[in-house]
């Protein structure tokens, strides 16, 4: 079941919560039917790391121009102890994917750990962007296209001399 828009050009994406070279890889998976992940997951706290298997969903807000996904952990005993202590902020690691920060909330009845958060859901693959390769790209198209405008104004200005010898005239330069 897909819950994105089928028409990517009509999102408005924030800038602030998913940036626009990602934006078109998110939706994709949501409409590919990743919009729920079912597995392992490392937890970072302050003071070190906690596996966990989580049960996430995520959903694109269309008016809000960003992805809000949420799920809870299993039973995890030390982190129901941690969150009933006051921790509420953690970073979440699911195999494959980056890094990405989680809000914490209330144990459920099962003993789990509600997680929350916005932009790119955690379990959604990174996008490459090979930003090195796109800046060589870009300098060559600029040094091709100055290297031209240059053979241009030479191959002008040789027309305009040869025009003028050809009528007699001289040119003061």
């Amino acid at each position: 079941m897909s819950t994105g828009p089928s028409n990517v050009d009509s999102i408005n994406v924030d800038p602030l919560n998913i940036d626009a070279a990602n934006a078109v890889n998110a939706i994709d998976q949501v409409d590919a039917g990743h919009e729920e992940y079912r597995g392992p997951a490392t937890l970072r706290l302050d003071d070190g790391t906690v596996p966990v298997d989580i049960r996430m969903s995520a959903r694109f807000e269309p008016i809000e121009g960003r992805f809000r996904w949420a799920g809870r952990t299993g039973r995890q005993d030390m982190l129901r102890e941690r969150v009933g202590a006051g921790l509420r902020k953690a970073t979440i690691v699911v195999p494959g994917s980056p890094e990405t920060t989680v809000k914490l909330s209330d144990p459920d009845p099962w003993g789990g750990i509600r997680l929350s958060g916005t932009g790119t859901p955690p379990w959604f693959p990174p996008t490459e962007q090979p930003t090195a390769e796109r800046a060589t790209a870009t300098e060559q198209a600029t040094a091709t296209e100055q290297a031209t405008a240059t053979e241009q104004a030479t191959a002008t200005e040789r027309a305009t001399a040869a025009g003028r010898a050809a009528n007699g005239e001289t040119s003061h330069v």
